[in-house]
């Protein structure tokens, strides 16, 4: 039985076999642009979506892919290879848009296609502000956004050197709105006390 991770990796695939972009994937096949994008594979709770049957059926049509040979995909997933950061490197950094550039004491091996420019992974520690929606030893994926639609789960480095992470509750021209995990409040930001931000689009199990 395929997983969801193997469902959006075969999904991954097929698009990188044909030479596209999910969204360009998507589109391909009459969807909404945003239809396999990796803000879209999760709620905002961080429970897992699975693609629909009519998204599956319309890309199979679309890319002339039989089921067989998409459910055989899942089972040879592409992986990224990416620098491995802590808090304390971002920190240093003071840039969360330049981490996937920086340099790194160790990789790690992800999940996905290479197709997401400025990736990074970062690894939970005990008592961060990841804390409670992601436990210690967990590995995420971060990809620098510099304008993302809510609800997206961000981590946000702010121009006083703080970091903050949650989930973004609204996005105006002026100011951001983030309600930090394990609250329910949101925070207000002026967009410019926001130094950098990164969407967080995939979390180990």
């Amino acid at each position: 039985m395929l997983s969801n991770e193997d469902w959006w990796l075969a999904l991954d695939r097929l698009a990188h076999a044909h030479g596209l972009t999910a969204s360009a994937l998507a589109r391909q096949a009459g969807l909404d642009a945003t239809s396999f994008n990796r803000s879209k594979r999760r709620a905002p709770d961080g429970r897992p979506r699975w693609p629909s049957t009519e998204s599956i059926s319309k890309v199979l049509a679309a890319t002339g892919t039989s089921i067989e040979d998409f459910i055989a995909g899942a089972g040879r997933p592409q992986r990224l290879e990416l620098p491995l950061h802590s808090l304390d490197d971002i920190r240093q950094q003071s840039r969360l848009d330049t981490a996937g550039a920086a340099r790194a004491d160790q990789t790690v091996s992800i999940p996905g296609a290479g197709d997401t420019p400025g990736a990074f992974a970062l690894k939970v520690e005990a008592g961060s502000v990841l804390a409670p929606a992601y436990g210690p030893g967990t590995t995420l994926l971060l990809v620098p956004v510099s304008d993302p639609k809510p609800p997206r789960r961000v981590l946000v480095l702010l121009s006083s050197g703080d970091l903050l992470a949650g989930t973004l509750a609204r996005a105006l021209p002026g100011r951001v709105e983030i309600k930090p995990f394990g609250s329910d409040a949101p925070l207000r930001f002026t967009r410019n006390a926001i130094r950098s931000m990164a969407a967080i689009e995939w979390a180990s199990q």
